[in-house]
């Protein structure tokens, strides 16, 4: 029996430790595995809770910026390589906020086009001089307005005789039957069939065709915002003599920022963004910040 006894117990510790320093060793791989897990889960999840789309640019490291493919000073354009402009510079500030670089889309060729951009998700931002519409917002979500400007028109000085007749011109401009022209893809190629159910309107793909066209008098009115039609006046005084401007105090354009719809997050610090950053702007500073040729 004794020597039954010293004969297994050799063998059961020899098994025991051997069993014993697997485990240990199995122990030790776990944890060098979780550990390595967790630092490779922390290296790329170190925004992990912030809300998806604003993890998804910081991530990125850059925020892509559609708009139109033409520049419009002073809300964007191009000059010697560099993108600049009030709305570049409006949303150059938010992705510095962010930490994030930019990045320009700018194959749309009009505003519609920039608002499909968005709502197809190829952009985070979508810039321009953008109306809210109601056609757009069921496509897209939009910002606060950073700018809020009246409608407007540029009537042909003959036409504004024929319509008065005793009367005032507000009066007739709300049963007005004349043609207007209006740049198509734009808010107002939309607005104008609202806001003038009687007149003949007709859309033209370029603001100089339809500026050329009022001068010729082969239309009795351009109809766009209160900026556009004063600039206009101001660029060349002769326009002046050939058009009267009217502005409809009671209709206003809110220009904003567009962005995808389910991008609430990063639509809530922009207008936190626009709201403690930025400053009120008006016509008449837009006007100042026309860029000198």
């Amino acid at each position: 029996m004794n020597q039954f006894n010293n004969c297994f117990m050799p063998q059961v510790s020899l098994l025991f430790f051997q069993k014993l320093r697997l485990c240990l060793l199995f122990s030790v791989l776990t944890v060098v595995s979780t550990l390595s897990h967790a630092v490779a889960y922390g290296a790329d999840n170190s925004y992990s809770e912030y809300a998806p789309d604003v993890r998804r640019i910081i991530s990125r490291g850059f925020l892509i910026v559609a708009m139109p493919k033409t520049d419009n000073a002073p809300f964007y354009y191009e000059r010697n390589g560099q993108m600049l402009g009030l709305e570049v510079d409006i949303v150059r500030g938010f992705a510095k906020e962010l930490g994030v670089q930019m990045r320009f889309y700018r194959n749309a060729k009009n505003q519609d086009e920039v608002i499909d951009v968005i709502a197809k998700g190829e952009a985070d931002i979508g810039i321009g001089k953008l109306s809210r519409t109601f056609k757009r917002a069921s496509k897209v979500r939009f910002s606060d307005p950073y700018l809020t400007m009246h409608h407007a028109l540029a009537l042909n000085q003959l036409r504004i005789n024929q319509l008065a007749k005793g009367s005032t011109v507000p009066a007739e401009l709300q049963r007005f039957s004349g043609s207007i022209a209006v740049l198509e893809n734009t808010a107002y190629a939309d607005l104008a069939y609202q806001n003038f159910p009687h007149a003949k309107i007709i859309k033209f793909n370029n603001w100089i065709s339809a500026v050329s066209s009022i001068k010729e008098g082969r239309i009795d009115a351009l109809y766009r915002d209160e900026f556009e039609i004063k600039r206009l006046i101001k660029a060349d005084s002769r326009n002046s003599l050939i058009m009267k401007t009217v502005i409809f105090t009671d209709l206003d354009a809110s220009i904003s920022f567009a962005m995808r719809h389910d991008c609430l997050q990063l639509l809530s610090l922009l207008n936190i963004y626009l709201s403690q950053e930025t400053h009120p702007m008006t016509v008449s500073k837009l006007m100042k910040l026309l860029p000198t040729t």
